[in-house]
């Protein structure tokens, strides 16, 4: 009789797919995320579901005569019905959402009676806010929503909809991102499973293409540096797509249009068509973006406490003391909301997870980025003068991403960037795979596994109860 030997600790897990994994795992606590966050709690969702709506009727910007657009009467009464008592989208921690208000919400039909685009202040002031967004950024929801639409559903269920699309397009892009990666796939399924970008994949917003875009369009580079063929002209037309989308999705991308440069000489014909294709990739959705800047210029993005060119000036004017704005803004404690809010804040930014858990996913994401599995070494991926051009392309960023809000979003006068979210900067875990890489710190692979499987289960469940009794839970 032949006895089997017992699997070995961890055996298990040398089974487990990352893209398998991150889809179960992503679907799970998305779906999770999307029921139990009530309507128009993500941050800006009442602005992003009604730009989401004007889009899946072909209206595509939002210009200045706002007042003159129109959409149906029963899109304000479903968001006048979820509000709080105080006539604001977001209420204290003491009170609760009840659930009678979705209930209530699903009897509102959407109506053919129209009012105006901008029907309250609230409204307007955030709508606002979307106009600098192309089309892009809301296609997953607009689609879900255009479709939707022809069940002639309650304006709720287009809310609904429109979550859901989000949710399936940062899973579709995410496990893409995964094929792709030539190394440390687990690395993007921590990226894909990170509570604050998985909330933001199951509300209504504009940076889920954004960042989900920034994931692949790095992927989709290193791997294609990997290859010892020439790129072939499909090849080019993925990568020169990707850059657009990306790029149109939101401006500050366009900052991760020359990691272009890190593919080989060997990927092109000569010299002359290595430089030559380089440029146009970076060029063409750079151009792209400028001609929807122009054709959008007349949209009412700017309410009246802000003065972009006051603030232009100001930075022109004493860039010393725009640094002095940029250190106070991260090393202060403003720099702790911006810290905490990469890994998970919910909700209209009032929902943190505790420090225990955001140090916690810290160390954890540390740990993925920077051990390498395995005892065999493996060979250099980067040369120094590429982790650099990397690390430079990642300063940019941040720089972009402050830069845009202080100019558009910040008070005149203010000595910190105002509005600044650690969300902002999750595309700059792409960047980190490579720019981290290196095989000085090593384990197993089982051990690394384990790691990489519970760090994110443990994140989620724990942003699952924070969020359940943020909204649903008097523990007070």
């Amino acid at each position: 009789m032949k006895i089997s030997k017992p699997d070995r600790p961890g055996a298990s897990l040398g089974k487990v797919s990352p893209v398998k994994f991150f889809v179960l795992f992503g679907l799970l606590f998305g779906l999770l995320f999307g029921i139990i966050t009530p309507p128009f709690q993500g941050a800006d969702e009442p602005a992003h579901f009604l730009r989401s709506y004007a889009i899946s009727t072909g209206r595509l910007s939002v210009r200045k005569n706002m007042t003159e657009r129109s959409l149906p009467i029963g899109l304000s009464e479903t968001i006048d019905g979820i509000n709080s008592p105080s006539g604001s989208f977001t209420f204290p921690a003491n009170v609760k959402y009840k659930e009678e208000k979705t209930f209530n919400a699903l009897s509102i039909n959407t109506g053919s009676k129209v009012q105006p685009y901008a029907y309250t202040p609230l409204a307007a002031t955030s709508i606002r806010l979307t106009a600098s967004y192309s089309p892009f950024s809301y296609i997953p929801s607009s689609l879900l929503i255009f479709i939707a639409r022809m069940f002639h559903p309650a304006p709720i269920v287009m809310l609904y909809a429109g979550r859901l699309g989000n949710l399936l397009a940062w899973i579709i892009l995410i496990a893409l991102s995964i094929r792709l990666m030539p190394r440390k796939k687990w690395a993007v399924v921590a990226i894909g499973l990170l509570p604050m970008g998985l909330f933001q994949a199951a509300t209504l917003n504009a940076d889920v293409m954004a960042t989900g875009m920034a994931v692949i369009f790095t992927a989709l580079i290193l791997y294609l540096r990997e290859q010892n063929t020439r790129l072939g002209y499909k090849q080019l037309s993925i990568l020169l797509a990707a850059g657009a989308i990306m790029t149109l999705s939101k401006q500050a991308m366009f900052v991760f249009l020359p990691l272009v440069l890190l593919l080989r000489k060997r990927n092109f014909k000569d010299k002359r068509q290595n430089y030559l294709i380089k440029l146009c990739l970076i060029a063409i959705p750079v151009i792209l973006l400028g001609l929807w800047m122009f054709m959008n210029r007349g949209s009412n993005l700017i309410s009246n406490q802000h003065d972009t060119a006051g603030q232009l000036h100001f930075i022109i004017r004493s860039p010393e003391s725009y640094i002095n704005v940029l250190w106070n803004t991260y090393f202060y404690a403003w720099g702790d909301q911006v810290t905490r809010s990469f890994i998970g804040v919910f909700g209209w930014s009032d929902v943190p997870l505790s420090e225990l858990i955001v140090t916690f996913g810290y160390i954890g994401l540390a740990a993925i980025l920077i051990i390498e599995p395995g005892s065999q070494r493996a060979k250099d991926w980067f040369t120094n003068k590429e982790k650099l051009l990397i690390g430079l392309i990642a300063a940019a960023y941040m720089l972009a991403v402050s830069t845009a809000l202080y100019l558009t979003y910040t008070p005149l006068g203010f000595k910190i960037v105002y509005g600044l979210q650690g969300r902002y900067f999750i595309p700059l875990l792409a960047l980190a795979i490579p720019l981290l890489y290196g095989t000085w710190l090593r384990c197993s692979e089982a051990a690394y596994k384990r790691i990489a499987v519970i760090t994110p289960i443990v994140l989620l469940s724990a942003s699952t109860i924070t969020i359940y009794v943020r909204f649903f839970v008097h523990n007070v």
